[in-house]
């Protein structure tokens, strides 16, 4: 599927970190909401709960042109969710993973 986006629409692959730091999850708004939902590592690093935090973070800080826009980037990652997900009307039925591909 990748493929499409690459060569029919020009999008660039990207293969991107699996861990990040504090300052990219905050920029990318899942922290603090997100917390509880996602995988701490020891040193003090996250799993990336989806690909386009470490997508939007290669340009966080930069002021980019009008012309350089839009970014046509595209990845397929691991992505690490520590959801509880309680049982009931919303999740019945459902196998909750807690690294799945996206």
């Amino acid at each position: 599927m990748l493929d499409v986006h690459t060569e029919e629409f020009g999008y660039t692959e990207i293969s991107p970190p699996l861990l990040v730091r504090d300052d990219v999850l905050f920029g990318t708004g899942q922290l603090p909401k997100f917390a509880e939902d996602l995988f701490r590592t020891e040193d003090g690093r996250w799993l990336i709960p989806t690909a386009e935090v470490p997508l939007t973070n290669m340009v966080a800080g930069d002021i980019l042109e009008s012309a350089e826009l839009p970014i046509r980037m595209t990845a397929h990652t691991s992505c690490f969710r520590a959801e509880a997900g309680a049982a009931g009307r919303d999740t019945r039925g459902m196998l909750r993973q807690h690294q799945f591909y996206k």
